[in-house]
């Protein structure tokens, strides 16, 4: 009798229960014909309840538990929608009639409708994306500033860091095309201001297989578009009055933009446009009395009013051909001249942390080394609607940035040396002499700091032309169960490293007004190449979805070639390549096209699950790759250049990408409307990390030298 009586009131408690709950139900239709659409696929996000419409386009998810969730309504050929902050009352049912716009009306794959939810319940990755609006409503200034204030990202003296990774391993996109200068080690190439973001992505762990060389985070960045209205918008702060500008940092920060559209005939173009300035003498105190580049042949000074200077420029061009064809152009500037030894970060795993003030010469800033960091991105996004199935983009970029270190717009030297430039090498009043007594006198180097009319030992200059081309394709099949994304990205590479110390070493020494030396050497120590290395990939995804269960299986194929250069220096008995590199590099590589490659492939995971409702549990699995910087690989290999002084540093052609293979699991949780909560567990483990080893050569002259050489060896964990 009393197992009868709990039974029943189980069954009771279970209907109350039942009773208690919600009814999501509604109908589909076509936004132009109003046709019933069949099939389409209705799910709630963050919970196991879904359904498909019937044959009247009409849905209906019944046993809801009552609260706030998100609707995502997807159908083949129309554009997806999602439903935020739909309210489930109990015992009660709530009616959401939707019409869909058919892919080839709309440009827009995914549309939002309600507030920004606080948490992605509904992706399997550790990602932040932020719009234009939420840009507005922050205190930042450009991209760093915004990504520095997310959670997984902290700001050192070296830049941006991700996860506790090097700022130079993280990728950074602007509208699909790499904004990063390959070269500098800064993990930025071109400058982007707040206000030219429209959408901003964070990608902190388990990033999918169209991204390539972030074995940190992604950053992507879309520009802004113009709208229908004509905006103007701009703004200037300063931190003085212009009575005192020692009361400040005497700053002035200055940004205009305006976008709109122009009508021609029929057709619209839509533009936007953004100028930004950013001047001040920094909060160090000492500054030189005028900045001047050599990188700037005509009115350097112009660029250069204030100890740090930063300008940009964004255009960006929009026009849609037709009803399934749209073409974005982008055209991103930037030029920043300053004093900072941050500007050029010569990455390793022995790099020394500073920060960028030149504190030896800050009674000599005007001999100081002078950086110049110009930078043009450019690219272009055709994308169409192929077929209610397919959706395809095609991308093509050009970046081209320019690093230019000298001492405050010297040449690189004079045609002959007729004075002392060496810092450490000139003595001035009053001489303090150590053991005045002794054999032999030394004089005291003084306080430390430089003031003695010496000029900076660095001159360095690079470039790094990158043209890229990319193509992608979304496809959906019937089975509403798949999303499939497959594509192919290649970059054709050009770049050119000028490193020299004290570049007035070797220099002819005019002994009269008729007579000098020959020149014998480039400096006391040179780093000099120009290479054409290419590397691309082929990547698929599929995004599963069953029952609530949301599974991205993927996979990246990456290869890419030294290039001719290294092909050459491990073919050629007089470049300075060691034996067993030579073996290696023809073991490792394959020809293909008169170049050897090499590849690797990448295979990545997520997996996101309800475990009640609006609460996910989140696995994510990846392994990625960061070709090594240029200089690991080609320093010193060619004849022509070779560096002859000691310790100098020796390319590895068959250096290998540095991995990381990447393991998250976390948890996602949106408690109410506007409090959600996320916890994350990763460990990022490093595969091939590159370290600085000493190899005895012997160099042009048959003499045995030590060489600095980078190779894969260490292991490191995050």
């Amino acid at each position: 009798m009393k197992r009868l009586t709990g039974s029943i009131l189980g069954l009771l408690c279970t209907l109350f229960s039942i009773a208690q709950n919600g009814t999501l139900k509604g109908v589909l239709t076509d936004q132009e014909n109003g046709e019933k659409l069949i099939g389409a696929y209705v799910r709630i996000v963050g919970t196991y309840g879904a359904a498909i419409t019937d044959v009247d386009g009409s849905f209906k998810i019944p046993n809801i538990k009552p609260g706030s969730y998100t609707i995502n309504i997807s159908f083949m050929g129309y554009q997806q929608k999602i439903y935020n902050d739909m309210e489930i009352q109990a015992d009660k049912s709530t009616v959401l009639n939707v019409k869909m716009t058919a892919q080839t009306n709309s440009f827009e794959t995914v549309k939002i409708v309600g507030r920004k939810k606080v948490v992605e319940l509904d992706d399997a990755k550790s990602t932040i994306t932020l719009n234009k609006k939420d840009i507005e409503e922050m205190n930042v200034r450009d991209v760093q500033e915004v990504v520095a204030i997310q959670a997984g990202v902290s700001k050192s003296p070296d830049g941006i860091q991700i996860r506790g990774a090097r700022v130079y391993e993280t990728s950074f996109n602007i509208d699909n095309i790499s904004a990063q200068d390959p070269l500098a080690g800064t993990g930025f190439g071109v400058q982007v201001s707040s206000g030219s973001i429209g959408e901003l992505e964070l990608i902190t762990g388990g990033a999918g297989a169209e991204h390539d060389g972030g074995t940190a985070g992604v950053i992507s960045t879309s520009i802004k578009e113009g709208s229908d209205e004509f905006q103007v918008a701009g703004s200037w702060q300063r931190d003085n009055l212009g009575g005192s500008t020692n009361s400040g940092w005497n700053t002035d920060i200055g940004e205009f933009s305006f976008g709109g559209k122009i009508k021609v005939k029929k057709r619209k173009f839509y533009f936007f446009n953004n100028v930004t300035l950013n001047l001040t003498d920094d909060y160090f105190g000492p500054t030189a009395k005028q900045l001047h580049s050599s990188l700037l042949t005509e009115n350097d000074s112009f660029w250069a009013p204030r100890q740090s200077n930063q300008f940009t420029h964004t255009l960006k061009l929009s026009h849609e051909l037709n009803q399934k064809t749209k073409i974005t152009i982008t055209n991103q500037h930037s030029l920043t001249v300053n004093q900072s030894t941050r500007s050029l970060q010569i990455v390793g795993f022995d790099a020394i942390l500073a920060p960028g003030y030149q504190f030896d010469r800050s009674l000599n800033l005007d001999n100081a080394t002078t950086y110049t960091h110009s930078s043009n991105l450019t690219a272009i996004n055709i994308r169409r609607t192929i077929t209610e199935k397919l959706v395809g983009t095609l991308t093509l970029g050009r970046l081209f940035t320019n690093l230019r270190a000298d001492a405050n717009g010297r040449p690189f030297r004079t045609n002959s040396v007729d004075q002392v430039y060496d810092e450490q090498s000139i003595v001035t009043n009053p001489v303090q002499v150590f053991n005045p007594n002794g054999f032999i006198q030394y004089v005291l180097p003084g306080p430390g700091l430089i003031n003695n009319g010496g000029i900076s030992s660095t001159w360095h200059d690079h470039f790094a032309s990158e043209h890229t081309i990319k193509t992608s394709f979304k496809y959906y099949p019937k089975d509403k169960t798949h999303q499939m994304n497959f594509g192919w990205e290649h970059k054709l590479n050009e770049y050119q490293w000028v490193d020299v110390t004290r570049p007035w070493v070797g220099a002819p020494i005019q002994i009269n007004d008729s007579i000098s030396t020959p020149s014998i050497s480039i400096g006391s120590s040179n780093d000099i190449w120009r290479v054409k290395p290419n590397n691309g990939g082929l990547f698929f995804s599929d995004k599963i979805l069953y029952k609530g269960i949301i599974a991205n299986l993927g996979a990246r194929f990456n290869y890419w070639a030294p290039g001719k250069f290294a092909d050459d220096a491990v073919n050629n008995p007089t470049a300075p390549v060691i034996d067993q590199v030579r073996e290696d590099y023809k073991n490792h590589t394959v020809k293909v096209l008169g170049l050897r490659y090499k590849a690797r492939i990448l295979p990545k995971i997520n997996v996101s699950f309800p475990v009640t409702n609006n609460n996910v549990l989140y696995f994510n699995y990846s392994h990625s790759m960061r070709l090594p910087h240029p200089r690991f690989v080609y320093a010193g290999l060619d004849p022509e250049y070779q560096d002859r002084s000691f310790l100098s540093f020796l390319g590895n052609p068959d250096l290998n990408p540095e991995v990381n293979v990447a393991y998250e699991i976390g948890f996602k949780s949106q408690i109410k409307k506007n409090l959600g909560l996320t916890l994350a567990a990763y460990n990022n483990n490093r595969f091939d990390y590159i370290v600085s080893r000493k190899v005895i050569v012997t160099d042009q002259t048959g003499r045995p030298v030590s060489k600095t050489m980078y190779i894969n060896q260490d292991y490191a964990k995050v």
